[in-house]
């Protein structure tokens, strides 16, 4: 059987839960349109008859951090990095602005 690890990353709410939890067809991740809902990576995973998929959503990266649990969270969202994935997807939101 063949796997691999998928890594999602990127900004606060920019749908990393929701696109996970519509490839897997359920509800693996709590989805909030408020920041910092996911806290900590997690996994989700997919399996067919041709192998399995471990989808790693992490919580979203903040640009500018001065609070306490905002520096927790990146710290928590950087160590994931550190694992052994075979994809990093970095997503974005088209439709909010650049700062």
């Amino acid at each position: 059987m063949k796997n691999g690890k998928i890594l999602l990353v990127g900004r606060p709410n920019v749908g990393k839960s929701t696109f996970v939890n519509n490839l897997i067809g359920q509800k693996v991740a709590i989805t909030s349109p408020k920041p910092q809902t996911t806290r900590f990576p997690i996994r989700a995973f997919y399996q067919d008859e041709r192998g399995e998929i471990i989808f790693i959503d992490t919580p979203g990266i903040f640009g500018k951090v001065k609070d306490y649990l905002a520096k927790k969270i990146n710290r928590n969202t950087l160590q994931t990095l550190n694992e052994d994935v075979d994809l990093v997807i970095y997503m974005i939101d088209h439709t909010r602005r650049r700062d």
